[in-house]
């Protein structure tokens, strides 16, 4: 018993050592952020979505579906708009740091086309 207890902090300890290491990898430039200065939020945003994608279709099961086309049109038209004007930035600010579109590693500068394409 000793050893399972002795074995299971090990891997606990080797797991906790891990998510350490994990987090001198990140960006500096982002330290401090919300949602971003760690993997905990994330992994709880998923764990709630899931729960939702779960939960979601038997809360609706008795119910009359939301008509929703009215907004989801517009909705839909302005992201298409947002990702065109996303994509444009990022092809203009990654031509002018003459980025390789196959593999480039990540430059951590502060330079402004360096931070949009980033």
């Amino acid at each position: 018993m000793a050893e399972l207890i002795n074995s299971t902090q090990t891997a606990l300890q080797q797991a906790y050592d891990y998510y350490l290491w994990t987090l001198t990898l990140s960006d500096k430039r982002t330290r401090g952020w919300a949602l971003v200065d760690s993997p905990v939020p994330t992994l709880l945003f998923t764990a709630l979505y899931l729960f939702l994608v779960w939960i979601g279709p038997k809360y609706m099961e008795k119910r009359k579906p939301f008509k929703l086309t009215p907004l989801l049109v517009p909705y839909n038209m302005a992201m298409a708009i947002l990702n065109g004007y996303i994509a444009s930035q990022l092809l203009t600010a990654s031509t002018r740091l003459k980025y390789s579109y196959i593999c480039e590693p990540c430059r951590q500068k502060n330079d402004p086309d360096e931070l949009q394409v980033n």
